[in-house]
């Protein structure tokens, strides 16, 4: 019967840790979700406000006098518009990597931090 009970005991424990992983790991999922969100449309929102920007300084007119029309013609995009998504992009992956910090060191951050980095080369 001792051998029964120090069972029992064993998992009990395991048990609770469970719950406290558990208890532990939803704050970070919410904080996790809540930058996803926010930092996506906060993106979006530079990203639209740059395109309106170039395209009220004449960025498409000054690009098209540069030879890139014709391979801009059979896209949909302007190249303003193209700028926009990069930015986006670039601040999306800000995003990615501020909501995956939640979670402490994990290797997607480090990816992420990798790529970050090779953007300005």
């Amino acid at each position: 019967m001792t051998g029964t009970g120090v069972l029992a005991v064993d998992l009990s424990q395991g048990v609770e840790d469970a719950f406290g992983n558990v208890i532990e790991f939803f704050p970070k999922l919410v904080g996790f979700l809540l930058i996803l969100i926010v930092g996506y449309f906060v993106a979006k929102a530079v990203s639209k406000i740059a395109d309106k920007a170039l395209e009220r300084v004449g960025f498409d007119k000054a690009v098209e006098r540069g030879g890139i029309k014709k391979a801009l013609s059979k896209s949909q995009y302007d190249a303003s518009s193209i700028l926009g998504q990069v930015v986006f992009y670039t601040l999306f992956l800000i995003v990615l990597q501020m909501a995956f910090g939640v979670f402490g060191p994990n290797p997607v951050s480090d990816l992420i931090t990798g790529v970050i980095a090779y953007c300005p080369r």
